[in-house]
């Protein structure tokens, strides 16, 4: 490789870690707000009232995912396509069309959810207290929709920040703040939906104030906008039905769970749900900045270079994942005991909807390359055959097992679709996502969960804060330890040379990146 390659090597794998970095670290604090709020609903609510809100929530995602027509994972393909040829009037045309279509039907859906919502309450849950919180969650569908929409299309120019900022770190932290607030002048309940509501209408405006600020051109007159409207709908339909489903694949289990059992046993398996999500993080913001760079080499033909950054940000999703849901697997009843004693029945629960999640970021961001190469609809139908699935799987374990049914079918799903995407990426493109040292964070993590299990058991034989202290430290210093020991390769020196220039030198790079 010549000096100039080597060194745009360099810079894009920079790219991909600075842009995950930057989303890995927003999502973990805006994951542990959203988790802090919702411990402190479920502590103020109890099991039943907090599965009533549950089920509103759960409603108010799957009709958000209708509302956005797919359009969001459209602006991010297109403003990075044309921004890579600098075409800055269809990088417009693309937000604007967005905007206006994403802000269309999202109106249409909330007035339908909110005259639907009392037939969705009695006739699905068999709970008509849930109509009243679907209505409060309408409103904020529009609101929602626009922010997903100004905020992806940041994400279009490589830029994860502004997402963080808006998502991960102002609402959530705004709801904590409106929660302590108005859960002691109003109901609770009530006070909960206001303090959730709120944030999305501010989170709006600020949105649109950082899509201006990374693009002006979107509000200069003299930069005339070419609507790509039919190639925007033609890329972004298919994926309104890749994340409805992809959304009900994860909701469904809960949905189902609400219809055949109590709304509190709703509550407890949402906890347990809320937490193993943290599993998804990582993928997530690896996959939020890697889509774009997908897009673009598929785009210029440079399938070699996509095969070594696929295989790495594989190993880097595993890395950090696998210890992380280790962890959860082992603290599974003291953590769900930070939302009140009731919700540690869900414990079984979580274990089972961790290890479908380990599943998951084993295989990297196939679902991320089929989709920017283009063949969205290839994986709604992988979505289509996993939902089925996923259905079947519920209606057989859910009136027998309950919540451990609901977490048994929601892990062989993500298991299920993950493998079949998997396959077809090989298949497809002849790329997988491993190399030989794939086996290492493999091995630190079962080693490390080996030694902190020998300590729990003979050591930590009763948890007390101490002791969860000492497990959270010790765990991680273990993995580290291990990872350390079997060596970085080369892209991983990388980064940590960048990282030492930065902390230890203070300079800062001479490249943008």
């Amino acid at each position: 490789m010549e000096k100039s390659e080597s060194r745009a090597f360099d810079l894009d794998i920079l790219i991909i870690a600075k842009g995950a970095g930057i989303t890995f670290v927003g999502m973990i604090i805006g994951s542990g707000l959203r988790y802090i709020f919702h411990v402190i609903v479920a502590r103020n609510l109890g099991p039943e009232l907090f599965g009533l809100f549950f089920l509103g929530f759960a409603t108010f995602k799957i009709a958000s995912i209708l509302a956005e027509l797919g359009l969001p994972n459209g602006v991010v393909r297109y403003v990075a396509i044309f921004n890579g040829q600098n075409d800055k009037k269809r990088v417009k045309g693309i937000i604007k069309a967005s905007r206006n279509l994403g802000l269309q039907t999202s109106i249409i859906v909330s007035v339908l959810l909110f005259l639907f919502s009392k037939p969705i309450a009695s006739l699905l849950f068999h709970a008509p207290q849930v109509a009243s919180i679907i209505r409060f969650f309408s409103i904020s569908i529009p609101f929602a929709t626009l922010t997903t929409i100004f905020i992806f299309a940041t994400q279009g120019f490589k830029l994860m920040q502004y997402r963080v900022l808006v998502r991960e770190i102002f609402e959530p932290f705004t709801r904590i703040m409106l929660l302590f607030i108005l859960t002691n002048i109003t109901r609770k309940l009530y006070g909960v939906l206001a303090a959730y509501l709120i944030p999305s209408i501010i989170g709006t405006y600020i949105s649109f104030l950082y899509l201006k600020k990374v693009f002006p051109e979107i509000k200069q007159k003299s930069v005339r906008a070419v609507l790509e409207i039919q190639k925007l709908l033609h890329f972004s339909l298919p994926l309104l039905f890749v994340q409805f489903f992809g959304l009900i694949i994860l909701w469904i289990d809960t949905l189902m769970l609400g219809f055949y059992k109590s709304t509190a046993e709703v509550g407890i398996y949402g906890a347990a749900q809320r937490t193993a999500l943290i599993g998804s993080l990582i993928g997530t913001s690896f996959g939020a900045i890697f889509a774009p760079i997908i897009s673009d080499l598929f785009n210029r033909n440079e399938f070699e270079k996509l095969r070594i950054y696929f295989q790495m940000v594989a190993k880097w999703i595993f890395s950090i994942s696998f210890p992380t849901l280790l962890l959860i697997v082992l603290l599974s009843k003291q953590i769900l005991r930070f939302f009140g004693q009731d919700f540690t029945e869900g414990s079984s629960s979580l274990i089972i909807l961790s290890l479908g999640w380990i599943i998951y970021s084993a295989v990297g961001s196939v679902g991320q390359m089929i989709i920017m190469s283009g063949r969205q609809k290839l994986h709604l139908i992988n979505m289509i055959v996993v939902l089925f699935s996923n259905i079947i799987l519920n209606l057989i374990f859910i009136p027998h097992y309950g919540m451990i049914g609901a977490a048994l079918g929601t892990s062989i799903s993500i298991a299920l679709f993950n493998v079949i995407e998997l396959c077809q990426v090989y298949l497809l493109f002849k790329i997988q996502p491993y190399r030989p040292d794939f086996v290492k964070p493999m091995l630190a993590g079962i080693f490390s969960f080996i030694i902190q299990w020998l300590l729990t058991h003979y050591v930590f034989i009763e948890y007390n804060f101490l002791t969860l202290a000492l497990t959270i430290f010790i765990f991680p210093i273990t993995y580290v330890f291990f990872i350390v020991i079997f060596k970085f390769q080369e892209e991983d020196k990388i980064v940590q040379r960048e990282i030492k220039e930065r902390v230890f030198s203070h300079k800062m790079p001479k490249e943008n990146f």
